[in-house]
């Protein structure tokens, strides 16, 4: 699945792509009334949610889920077998929105409702405003919750996804079954350091690329094997810091990677 960081590489294609651009049709009829003839404003994002905010109120919200991605091609080029939602633009352009799981969403909220929706999510955590005060609260209320699941739980901090989760855990040289409230004062810095370090190089690496549709790191270790990663989906590889053998277990179903010996904290 995108995360924060390949979802705001997506975003980043397409605002100067959709900005300004009016629907002039859509491929499902039940997006066509609240989509038809609506001018897309600006294309944002919170989390992992792709959002499009239209004139006269309403957003329609994507979510990518695992194998979405989100085109801009020639309105007369004909859409892929796996497009979920087609969206002609004026300009004759579309936008298209492909899954070949067929897991990803697209609705339009109107304005009340994106803001309900919204706020169920924790804090971006490359803003200011997630501190290491504000991590250190969060921890203190989810005290008994393991490390990783907290991780991946979008009311404690958005856009992190199970790679990123991996990665930050491994930086901060935290087990991922470790308890939110066993944290001591060094290791809860180090656990907001590397969230940091982590979402802002792979941002940066991300950002840095050829400003396509572009997605990376979701879905297969071909992708994943893409990104500068230090333990994601490395199992049997030696450790970057300390050579052991890299390891996989899983938590809450969740393939999981990491250093034994690195991790034991």
């Amino acid at each position: 699945m995108p995360e924060l960081p390949e979802v705001e590489h997506i975003v980043r294609y397409l605002r100067p792509r959709l900005t300004g651009r009016r629907i002039e049709a859509v491929s499902v009829a039940a997006l066509a009334r609240p989509l038809v003839g609506r001018t897309i404003r600006d294309v944002a994002r919170r989390a992992k949610l792709v959002l499009l905010p239209l004139d006269r109120g309403g957003t329609l919200v994507v979510h990518l889920k695992l194998t979405g991605k989100l085109w801009v091609r020639p309105a007369a080029e004909p859409p892929g077998r796996h497009a979920r939602l087609v969206l002609r633009l004026s300009g004759e352009d579309a936008l298209v929105l492909e899954d070949a799981r067929r897991l990803g969403w697209a609705r339009v909220h109107d304005d009340a409702a994106l803001a309900a929706a919204l706020a169920r999510l924790g804090p971006e955590p490359l803003e200011p405003a997630f501190d290491l005060a504000a991590l250190r609260a969060r921890l203190h209320a989810r005290r008994r919750s393991r490390l990783k699941p907290l991780l991946l739980d979008p009311a404690f901090v958005a856009g992190i996804g199970n790679i990123y989760a991996d990665e930050v855990l491994f930086a901060a040289r935290l087990h991922p079954l470790a308890r939110a409230g066993d944290l001591a004062p060094p290791a809860a810095r180090r656990l907001h350091a590397a969230i940091k370090r982590v979402l802002g190089r792979a941002l940066a690496a991300r950002t840095a690329e050829v400003p396509d549709q572009e997605r990376v790191g979701a879905g297969g270790r071909g992708a994943a094997r893409r990104l500068d990663l230090a333990v994601f989906q490395k199992d049997g590889q030696p450790c970057p810091r300390c050579r052991a053998a890299l390891v996989r277990t899983v938590v809450q179903g969740r393939g999981t990677y990491l250093c034994a010996r690195c991790q034991a904290e």
